[in-house]
């Protein structure tokens, strides 16, 4: 049988470089590729396959394949002591995985490590960085910039990754990118849930495949999201009974941020051409800014009634609470210029265009509950449909209130809590 092209990517040197290169000899080519060697895998314990030999080194450095037979030769020194030998092991292996790292690959097929930015150590950190600014955000879509750096022309990676790289805002160059100079074959959302050891809401992962090959104008992806399926069971029997959509690629890079949903390829116009959508206040203090409608019998003392987020499914909730406003200029507005100082003041206190006008409450965590705004102030939680043409409104307010209102939203955006922006970014 041939030997299998196996090796570990991450194992350093753990050797003086004088040590390493003299296994060399007297070739100045062997040493030369013995020390770029070395160099390149002195970080390898942190970087691992994330290692690309290819970037580098010139034509009068050793190839690593030229490196082997010394290294056999150094293993077959019946007079090398125990470190050299044990030094010369550790070469070859090395050796073995930069040939390996630095090939071209036809199908590449894993589940990329997850681990974003803030939690990463700085030499990891770094080389995300100078490897790929807009996927530095989380080491899973470090893995995929440089996994299809990987493939031969027309090759395929078939991979696991977070969801988020179809939506979040972040990732608009990274998407766009992709759609331009690859063909997507298949995107399939999964969700939380679609690992049995792994629960609650972080993870959330897509089933991607992609060809290292341009898109033709008519190219179709393979498109399925099983997000509402709350278990693994549930989204594996989805898999192999479910029909998939087709997307047309060239519809889902021309649209607005390039997500990669059936909304984003739809033709229809978004929400936002009918609509506006406000943020409301941030107090940071609910228990000092904040009090129930009953505690007071009326709007005085600079106390006003505040819309919450609504709490069920009746068409008017959300209205209990109150906020010690103070025409806007006591002692909330204080409290907002102490700690942010005057120019994030209107970070805090938004979404004062709405009062007055009737429209739309929507919650913004996923459940997306709906109910009608009065035109009150409202808080944080709480985002606020005003439409642009009174008329328009009724329909508005029954599209916002229906499941396919809801799945559309979280179709583009499954993040714990959705942006105000987001929610007219549906059809």
């Amino acid at each position: 049988l041939p030997p299998l092209h196996i090796a570990c990517c991450g194992l350093a040197p753990q050797a003086k470089l004088a040590d390493w290169t003299a296994l060399a000899g007297d070739s100045d080519k062997l040493r030369r590729g013995m020390e770029r060697l070395y160099k390149l895998f002195e970080q390898a314990p942190v970087l691992g396959s994330l290692i690309n030999p290819r970037a580098g080194g010139d034509l009068l450095d050793a190839c690593f394949d030229d490196l082997a037979p010394l290294l056999e030769k150094a293993l077959a020194d019946e007079k090398a002591d125990d470190a050299k030998q044990e030094m010369a092991v550790k070469a070859k292996g090395i050796a073995k995985a930069a040939e390996i790292l630095g090939s071209k690959f036809t199908l590449i097929a894993t589940n990329f490590p997850y681990l974003k930015r803030a939690n990463q150590v700085e030499a990891l950190k770094t080389f995300a960085s100078l490897l790929d600014e807009h996927s530095q955000a989380e080491l899973a879509t470090t893995f995929l910039v440089k996994t299809l750096c990987d493939l031969n022309k027309n090759g395929t990676i078939a991979v696991v990754t977070p969801q988020s790289l179809t939506y979040q805002r972040y990732y608009v160059r990274l998407r766009k990118r992709i759609l331009e100079e690859n063909s997507l074959g298949l995107v399939v959302k999964l969700g939380p849930g679609a690992f049995e050891t792994i629960s609650g809401e972080i993870v959330q992962p897509i089933l991607l495949i992609v060809d290292n090959k341009k898109p033709e104008a008519t190219h179709a992806l393979g498109y399925a999201d099983f997000v509402r399926e709350t278990n693994s069971t549930g989204k594996d029997i989805a898999l192999k009974s479910s029909s998939f959509a087709l997307l047309r690629q060239k519809s889902v890079l021309e649209s607005r941020e390039h997500k990669i949903s059936s909304a984003g390829a739809s033709e229809l116009p978004d929400l936002a051409e009918f609509c506006e959508c406000y943020q409301g206040i941030c107090t940071g203090d609910i228990p000092r800014f904040g009090a129930c409608f009953w505690e007071f019998p009326k709007e005085n003392n600079g106390w006003v009634l505040q819309h919450s987020t609504p709490e069920n499914g009746s068409e008017v909730s959300g209205c209990t609470q109150m906020l010690f406003w103070q025409n806007g200029k006591g002692s909330l507005y204080d409290q907002i210029v102490e700690r942010l100082g005057e120019a994030g003041v209107s970070s805090w206190i938004r979404g004062l265009e709405a009062w007055g006008s009737q429209g739309v409450a929507i919650a913004q965590m996923q459940s997306l509950r709906s109910g009608l705004f009065t035109g009150k102030c409202f808080d944080s939680n709480t985002a606020v449909v005003i439409a642009k043409e009174q008329n328009d409104l009724p329909a508005i307010f029954v599209y916002c209130r229906s499941e396919e209102y809801r799945d559309a939203v979280l179709e583009i955006d499954q993040s714990i809590k959705i942006s105000n922006k987001t929610l007219l970014k549906v059809p």
